[in-house]
């Protein structure tokens, strides 16, 4: 059971889980909506874009011009999967809140955790693996020099996660788990990592992998 804090609020609980973003509305209106814009639009299918001012639009990406206002927001978020929100004005956020309720749309009001049912997260981004951090919305400055100390750190855990992964791949589903914590506890494997040694690591593994492989019986 989660205890209250100090001063007698519980936390808020909250599951951290990949999602597969179709489409983002983006309601403009601080500093650095640009770059979210770009950012999601590396993620999500379509991209809609509230601005206050025109930008150079991508190929996914929909500019509807100017701020709006509450009697825009059902046609906005229709079909979205995902708002965020920078709006000036508490009474179009609060709105907007509760079209996204009706709709089970998730909904980020920046800086605004009562208004919101779901944070991005600062992330690291590595073709072996996604590492996210979150403050739960307190602080995303934190976040943010976090990442920037642990992102250096991240190339090591990336090699060893592709390598596992290509182990995972060699056996057979029922064998998956011993064969990994086999791999993950041998020595040499160990020591090779310890050195950077990545193409010896993973050769090593697939020869500990070999052994949970099904044996196939050859023509006499």
């Amino acid at each position: 059971m989660m205890m209250p804090d100090s001063e007698g609020r519980h936390p808020l609980l909250f599951y951290p889980i990949l999602v597969n973003i179709e489409k983002v509305v983006i309601i403009a209106g601080g500093q650095e909506w640009q770059r979210k814009v770009e950012q999601w639009a590396a993620i999500a299918d379509q991209v809609v874009v509230a601005a206050p001012e025109p930008l150079s639009s991508r190929d996914n990406v929909t500019v509807v011009p100017g701020l709006p206002t509450v009697e825009d927001i059902p046609r906005l978020i229709a079909g979205a999967t995902l708002v965020i929100s920078e709006h000036p004005e508490a009474s179009f956020n609060e709105a907007l809140y509760a079209a996204c309720r009706r709709y089970n749309i998730l909904l980020n009001v920046v800086d605004n955790r009562s208004l919101s049912n779901v944070y991005a997260m600062s992330y690291i981004d590595k073709p072996n693996l996604l590492v996210a951090l979150s403050t739960k919305g307190r602080c995303p400055f934190y976040t943010k020099q976090l990442r920037l100390e642990l992102e250096p750190l991240m190339e090591h855990h990336n090699q060893v996660a592709g390598i596992l992964a290509a182990v995972r791949e060699k056996v057979p589903p029922e064998q998956r788990r011993q064969a990994l914590a086999a791999v993950y506890a041998d020595a040499e494997f160990t020591s090779r990592l310890q050195a950077r040694a990545y193409t010896a690591a993973r050769r090593r593994a697939l020869e500990i992998a070999r052994r949970y492989q099904p044996h196939r019986e050859t023509d006499t």
